[in-house]
């Protein structure tokens, strides 16, 4: 199969949904920009995005949902081209900390927090020839001025589940989209959605209301079968947040939209709350 898109579908969706038509204060977002290879982007011990997919990336990506105040720890992996074993000495990597305000879905940016960019590969390689390229770690902070907490890093009992249980999970789920059940989807989210409205200073109403515009396109799809085998236990947060993918950071969750020999993939992020599993991210 052909994935369609990004492979993290909830950045994109978050690109078109997450805004207000009212005026949004004190969003903070990544303006990416790269080339010649993959990468992964990790947010505070959460892998926000990867991509693997060999092609150049250009997009816009509001993170207020991984954000909390004060000090960010941002970590991004750059990883060679499928089948390669070193970095491309031509890869390039930019991504600069934006902070601004939305206004009728126009991001308007105040400033730029950092600018992160890499240096060239031909030169690093150039000065040591023994340098190794399998890839490349770039670790940064940046400070968030929020007057709130972020729920995901206060309110998320640590996680102990083995793959059995996690596949189990994903199976109900998976029945709760084939049999387009939406107050069951709504109730497995509902620390996600109040985490999203607090995150981006807007209302609960709306929030439901983008959700409910997301669930109605998804029910419009086809809900694909799934082979668990493939799949592995992945932590994130510090065994707070958890879920299930295969070697591609894929997680088995699949909807085709009639074209031919393609699918669309949408990542789930489980923890416990109150002692119960909820998806909050």
């Amino acid at each position: 199969m052909k994935p369609i898109g990004l492979i993290f579908l909830i950045v994109c969706v978050n690109l078109s949904l997450v805004h207000s038509e009212n005026l949004m204060k004190d969003i903070y977002q990544f303006e990416i920009n790269s080339s010649e290879c993959n990468y992964e982007i990790w947010l505070n011990d959460i892998r926000i995005d990867i991509q693997l997919a060999d092609v150049p990336i250009v997009y816009d990506m509001p993170i207020n949902q991984w954000v909390k105040r004060g000090r960010n720890k941002l970590e991004i992996k750059l990883i060679p081209l499928s089948g390669k074993a070193e970095l491309n000495l031509k890869a390039y990597f930019k991504l600069n900390i934006c902070q601004g305000n939305y206004s009728g879905k126009v991001f308007s940016k105040n400033k730029i927090l950092k600018n992160i960019e890499t240096t060239s590969f031909i030169e690093l390689k150039q000065k040591s020839k023994n340098v190794n390229l399998s890839t490349y770690l770039i670790s940064e902070n940046f400070d968030a001025n929020f007057q709130y907490s972020n729920p995901i890093f206060t309110e998320l009992d640590s996680i102990s589940i083995n793959k059995e249980e996690l596949i189990t999970l994903y199976k109900t789920l998976n029945s709760y989209f084939k049999n387009k059940d939406t107050l069951a989807i709504l109730n497995l989210m509902e620390f996600k959605m109040k985490g999203f409205s607090k995150s981006y200073q807007d209302s609960y109403e709306n929030e439901l209301e983008r959700q409910l515009f997301f669930l109605k396109d998804l029910f419009g799809k086809k809900v694909e079968p799934v082979n668990y085998e493939n799949y592995n236990i992945k932590y994130f947060l510090n065994n707070k947040m958890v879920c299930l993918e295969d070697k591609n950071g894929d997680q088995p969750l699949f909807f085709s939209d009639g074209i031919e020999d393609s699918y669309i993939f949408y990542p789930f992020y489980f923890s416990i709350i109150g002692g119960k599993f909820q998806i909050v991210m």
